[in-house]
C-alpha cells in the first residue's frame, strides 16, 4: 500500500539479494489526549483510551519512533483522539492531534477516489467508460490490448495493468515539480497486463484518475479537493501540498528515519504525483473523513457522497478471486475472520499512516507516526500493530481457522504439484532499472513436500507452510494469512495473499525466472571481467621487455592482424563500462529518491551495444584469420558470448 517503495524496506532487501547474486531517542509516554464520549455508539471511550494509552507509548519506545497520533470514531461521533511523543526531537515540540498535520502518503488515494465518486454521482464521469474519452491526446493510453480499454473502475482498483514506475515520481527541486497534466503525459507507463487480469498497485493509475478529476471539473486538482471534499467536512487542516509548502502553511511533524541506530530527519523531497500521495492531514480531520464514509457520505448535515457512492468505496470491487481480499474504490479489504473491514495505509520515509473501517460495526481507526523506527522486521510497524490489535480487540477480527489436517490426501501429489513454481510480483517495473531490484526481491517460490501442504519461500519474507481449505485456497500455519491461486482456462497463472491485496504474483517460466537469469548474468559478468587480464598482462610484458604472450609463442606475427590488439582492448573497455554501471546501480538502490528523480544513473548500457557487436565480429575474425593461439581464441569467444548474454539480460530488466 505504499506510494513509493519504502526506503528502508524493499529497497534495502533488494540490495542485499542483488549484491549477493551479482557479487533515537525514545518517545515519552502519552503527553496529551482527549476523549469525546460517544452516545449510543458501539465503542466504549474508556476502554479504547486505556488500550491506546498503554500500547502506543510502549511501541514508540520499543521501535524508537518519535511520535504518533490516533483517532478512533464510530457512527455516533469521535470516540477518542490521542497524541503521543514528539513532532520534533531537536526542539522537543510535542505531537498535538488537532494541529499536527502528518503527511498521509498513500492514504491520499482514498481522498482522490472520493473525488472521482463525486463526479460519477454528478453524471460527469462513468466508471465503466474508456478513460481516453476524458483525456487530451498527449495523455491518452495506447491501445495495447484492442477491445480492452482502461476505465476508471480499473484505475481506482489498481487493475488497469500498468507497469509500475519509479523514474519521474519525484522532482529534484520544488521548481522542477511538473504540472499534473505534464506528469501523467510524460511518464505514462507501459501496459503489461490486460485490464482486470491482475491487481498491481499503481501510483500512476491514481494520479491519472486525479488528473481526470481536474480535466472534467475544470479546477486544479488541489483546489477541487479543498472546495469539494475537505471544506464541506470542515477538515480545516487538510490539503494537497508540496512538502515545502506544507511545512510553511501547516504544523507538520518532522519525519525521521533510522541511520546508524538513531533517528535522523528526512530531507525534503518533491513528489510529482499529488493525487496518489501528496496530502497532509491531522488525525482529527481524518477522523471526520472516516465518519463521513461510515455515515453514507455525510457528516453534520453536509453530504460529500451519495450513500451508494460511500458504500461502493467500502466494499470489494475487484480482485483475483472473490473469496480473497480485494480492492475497493480507493480502499483495500483487510484480512482475517470476522466482520469485513476496509482501509488503506501510507508509506513515505519517516511518514507511516493507516486507517481501517469496519462498516458492519460502524467503527474506524486512523494512526499516523513520524518515524520509520526499528521494528522486528521490515514489514511490522507501529501503525500496523496498533490497527490490527485494535481490530482484534474491539471489532472481533480473528485469525483464520487452520484445518486440523490437509483436506487433500497426502498420497495425491498431483493436487498440490499443480501449484508449484516461481511467481513474480504483478507490481513490476518495465524498461527501467528498478525492474531488476523488484524481480530479485519480490518473487515467491512454491513447492509441494508431498503431504498435501504447500511451502512458499521469498527472498525477504519467512518461509511459510500452507494447509489447503479447498478450491485452490490455503491457510498459513499460524492462521494469519490465506493464499489463493488464480486460474485462466483451468491453468494456474498466478497467486494472491490475503495479507497483501495490493498486488498478485504471476507464474513465470523457468527461463524467465530471476533465479535462473541473475546467476547466468553473474557468471557472464565474471567471464567478461577476464578480458581485463589482457591489458594488464600486456602492460606487464611491456615492462619486462617481452612483446609476445606465453600462450602465443607458436603464433607467427604474420598471422596476427593489427586489429587483434584493439579487439582485446575493446572487450576490456566493455567489461569496465558494465562494471562501472553496476556500481552506480547498486549504489542507487540505497537512494530511492535518486531513482525517482532520474539522477541515479549517469548513463545506460545502450552505449555498449556497438562495441559488443564489434567484439562478436572480432571473435569470428579471430577464428577465420587465425589470430592468437587456439586457447586464446576460445577465451576471446567466451568473452564475446558473455558480453552478449549479460547485455541481453540487462535489456530484459530495463537497463538499456
Amino acid at each position: 500500500m505504499s506510494r513509493a517503495l519504502t526506503r528502508a524496506g524493499l529497497t534495502g532487501s533488494a540490495m542485499v539479494v542483488l549484491v549477493g547474486v551479482l557479487l533515537g531517542l525514545s518517545a515519552p509516554a502519552a503527553m496529551a489526549r482527549s476523549a469525546a464520549p460517544a452516545s449510543g455508539g458501539p465503542l466504549d471511550p474508556g476502554r479504547v483510551q486505556a488500550f491506546l494509552d498503554r500500547r502506543i507509548p510502549q511501541l514508540l519506545r520499543e521501535q524508537k519512533v518519535p511520535g504518533a497520533a490516533v483517532s478512533v470514531v464510530d457512527t455516533s461521533g469521535e470516540v477518542f483522539t490521542g497524541d503521543y511523543g514528539y513532532a520534533d526531537l531537536t526542539t522537543r515540540k510535542p505531537i498535538i492531534a488537532g494541529t499536527s498535520a502528518f503527511q498521509t502518503a498513500s492514504v491520499a488515494k482514498t481522498f482522490t477516489a472520493a473525488a472521482v465518486m463525486q463526479l460519477v454521482q454528478a453524471g460527469k464521469l462513468d466508471l465503466g467508460a474508456d478513460v481516453n474519452g476524458y483525456l487530451p491526446a498527449n495523455a491518452r493510453i495506447p491501445d495495447t490490448y484492442p477491445g480492452q480499454p482502461v476505465t476508471l473502475h480499473h484505475l481506482l482498483t489498481h487493475t488497469a495493468g500498468f507497469a509500475d514506475i519509479t523514474e519521474g515520481m519525484a522532482a529534484p527541486s520544488a521548481g522542477q515539480v511538473l504540472p499534473l497534466g505534464d506528469y501523467v503525459a510524460r511518464y505514462r507507463p507501459a501496459r503489461i497486463y490486460p485490464p482486470g487480469r491482475f491487481v498491481g498497485y499503481s501510483n500512476y493509475g491514481i494520479d491519472l484518475a486525479g488528473y481526470i478529476v481536474q480535466a472534467v471539473s475544470g479546477q486544479v486538482f488541489e483546489d477541487y479537493m479543498t472546495r469539494n471534499v475537505f471544506a464541506p467536512l470542515r477538515m480545516t487542516r487538510t490539503a494537497f501540498l508540496r512538502m515545502d509548502q506544507a511545512r510553511e502553511r501547516l504544523s507538520v511533524p518532522t519525519p525521521y528515519e533510522i541511520a546508524d541506530g538513531e533517528n535522523r530527519a528526512v530531507p525534503l523531497w518533491y513528489d510529482n504525483g499529488a493525487p496518489s500521495g501528496g496530502a497532509y492531514a491531522t488525525v482529527t480531520d481524518m477522523g471526520r473523513f472516516l465518519r463521513a464514509l461510515l455515515n453514507d457520505g455525510q457528516l453534520d448535515g453536509r453530504r460529500v457522497l451519495t450513500p451508494a457512492g460511500a458504500r461502493a468505496m467500502l466494499r470489494p470491487q475487484a480482485g483475483p478471486r472473490p473469496d480473497l481480499s480485494g480492492a475497493g474504490y480507493g480502499t483495500w479489504q483487510g484480512r482475517g475472520d470476522g466482520p469485513r473491514w476496509m482501509g488503506h495505509s501510507g508509506d513515505e520515509s519517516g511518514a507511516r499512516t493507516r486507517y481501517a473501517l469496519v462498516p458492519a460495526k460502524g467503527m474506524g481507526i486512523y494512526v499516523a507516526v513520524n518515524g520509520d523506527g526499528v521494528p522486528p522486521d521490515a514489514f511490522s510497524r507501529v501503525r500496523d500493530l496498533v490497527v490490527e490489535e485494535f481490530l482484534a480487540r474491539f471489532a472481533g477480527v480473528k485469525p483464520y481457522t487452520v484445518p486440523a489436517s490437509p483436506t487433500v490426501p497426502a498420497a495425491d501429489g498431483q493436487a498440490t504439484d499443480a501449484y508449484t513454481g516461481e511467481y513474480l510480483a504483478t507490481r513490476m517495473n518495465e524498461g527501467e532499472p528498478f525492474e531488476l531490484f523488484r524481480s530479485a526481491a519480490d518473487r515467491v517460490n512454491v513447492t509441494a513436500p508431498g503431504d498435501g501442504t504447500l511451502r512458499t519461500s521469498h527472498p525477504v519474507l519467512q518461509e511459510q507452510v500452507w494447509t489447503p481449505t479447498g478450491d485452490g485456497v490455503f491457510v498459513s500455519a499460524d492462521g494469519k494469512d490465506r493464499l489463493g491461486f488464480v486460474k485462466d482456462r483451468g491453468k494456474v497463472v498466478g497467486l494472491s495473499f490475503d495479507s497483501n491485496p495490493t498486488q498478485n504474483y504471476e507464474r513465470t517460466t523457468w527461463y524467465g525466472s530471476p533465479a535462473v537469469l541473475l546467476p547466468v548474468a553473474a557468471g557472464a559478468l565474471l567471464v567478461l571481467l577476464t578480458a581485463l587480464a589482457w591489458p594488464v598482462t600486456a602492460l606487464v610484458r611491456r615492462l619486462r621487455g617481452r612483446t609476445t604472450p606465453r600462450g602465443d609463442v607458436t603464433v607467427s606475427p604474420a598471422r596476427t592482424s593489427r586489429a587483434a590488439a584493439p579487439a582485446r582492448a575493446l572487450a576490456a573497455v566493455t567489461a569496465v563500462i558494465c562494471c562501472v554501471y553496476l556500481a552506480f546501480l547498486v549504489n542507487a538502490v540505497s537512494d530511492l529518491t535518486s531513482l525517482e528523480t532520474g539522477t541515479a544513473l549517469p548513463f545506460t548500457l545502450k552505449g555498449t551495444l556497438p562495441g559488443t557487436a564489434a567484439v562478436i565480429v572480432f571473435a569470428v575474425l579471430a577464428w577465420s584469420r587465425g589470430w592468437w593461439s587456439r586457447a586464446a581464441r576460445i577465451h576471446y569467444g567466451a568473452v564475446a558470448a558473455s558480453a552478449a548474454v549479460f547485455l541481453a539480460i540487462a535489456a530484459h530488466y530495463g537497463l538499456m
